[in-house]
């Protein structure tokens, strides 16, 4: 992300402040200075990538680090699922419910 931030400025400032958008015959000029920009770190971020999800070297402890810790509330779960379900019957309710036809005076 940074590397195409700066990428950008560059293009902006050396005459894309001329455009109000990127122009699509620019943008594969500039796709090839970013990928220029960043390949010298392209095989170490992969690797990072692999390691904090824990693919390579195959870790869970890894993963696992990524799950936030929070308390649970089993009241809140508790009240969320009775609501869930009485929605859910009152929807199976109102399907079922017919009206009495009106009688009419003949």
């Amino acid at each position: 992300k940074r590397g195409w931030r700066k990428i950008l400025t560059e293009w902006k400032e050396t005459g894309g402040f001329t455009c109000a958008t990127l122009q699509k015959q620019d943008f594969p000029l500039l796709l090839k200075k970013l990928l220029e920009y960043i390949e010298p770190k392209s095989k170490q971020n992969l690797m990072s990538g692999f390691k904090t999800c824990g693919i390579y070297p195959n870790s869970i402890d890894e993963l696992l680090k990524k799950i936030p810790h929070a308390p649970i509330n089993e009241s809140d779960i508790e009240n969320s699922f009775l609501k869930s379900l009485e929605e859910k019957r009152s929807q199976w309710t109102e399907r079922t419910k017919k009206g009495r036809k009106k009688k009419l005076n003949v």
